[in-house]
């Protein structure tokens, strides 16, 4: 419970970026995942300091302590959680007679291993802390705000709706903004005389998917094919 918690309480900093969606929905795994995509940096511990900058721009010369974010990492997650999920289902008979269904002290040194991690979290006199810059935009499928961070040396990255999973890519502006641009792709209409073209978003892509031509009234579909070309029997010249 205490790893879960520490997991939903970082992710109550992404609640805009995650649409408000309701958090504990979800695993801690599958949500710090999610929280990965959206910020690569989010299951890393941090140090932060702060000095005041004689020239802007230029890191102060000297700098103060604040303290050590301890932050559970995902491979903490998958180590402790998984192992101590196991713990909670009643042993088979198989396992209780061979001796398997009592734990013992491998059971109490994960506890105590994740009890030291879990405290140390705790402890941090900047727990759970963070510090963003945004961007963001209302999807142009179904009208869902999209945020999402911008990091440090980053002038062109992905973004996909959370809702109906549209995409767009970012792109740094000369301005230092960022452009949104939805990440789409032109298909021509596979009629002889036609050739009529539309612009679908990416993630519709798919095999099976179909659409009437505006122009000719023809049906395209997409398809998954393989073409055969058999081997020449003709003998060298």
């Amino acid at each position: 419970m205490a790893l879960e918690c520490l997991v939903y309480e970082r992710a109550q900093s992404y609640k805009e970026e995650l649409s408000n969606k309701r958090l504990s929905t979800w695993q801690p795994k599958q949500l710090l995942n999610i929280l990965l995509e959206l910020n690569p940096n989010a299951d890393k511990t941090s140090t932060i300091s702060f000095g005041l900058e004689e020239e802007k721009g230029v890191p102060a010369k000297e700098m103060k302590l604040l303290g050590t974010d301890r932050v559970i990492s995902l491979k903490e997650i998958k180590e402790y959680y998984d192992r101590l999920g196991s713990y909670l289902h009643a042993p088979t008979i198989e396992q209780a007679m061979q001796g398997k269904g009592s734990p013992g002290q491998k059971l109490r040194k994960s506890c105590e291993d994740l009890s030291n991690i879990i405290d140390s979290s705790l402890r941090s006199p900047v727990w759970n802390s963070d510090f963003k810059m945004t961007t963001s935009i209302d999807c142009e499928d179904c009208g869902t705000k999209i945020i999402r961070r911008v990091h440090k040396g980053q002038d062109r990255f992905e973004a996909v709706c959370i809702e109906c999973s549209a995409r767009y890519i970012l792109t740094r502006t000369a301005d230092d903004r960022f452009a949104w641009r939805a990440d789409t792709l032109e298909l021509a209409c596979e009629g002889s005389e036609c050739g009529e073209k539309i612009t679908v978003q990416r993630q519709e892509i798919a095999e099976n998917r179909a659409w009437t031509c505006r122009a000719c009234g023809g049906e395209n579909a997409i398809v998954l094919g393989v073409k055969f070309t058999p081997r020449s029997t003709s003998s060298p010249g």
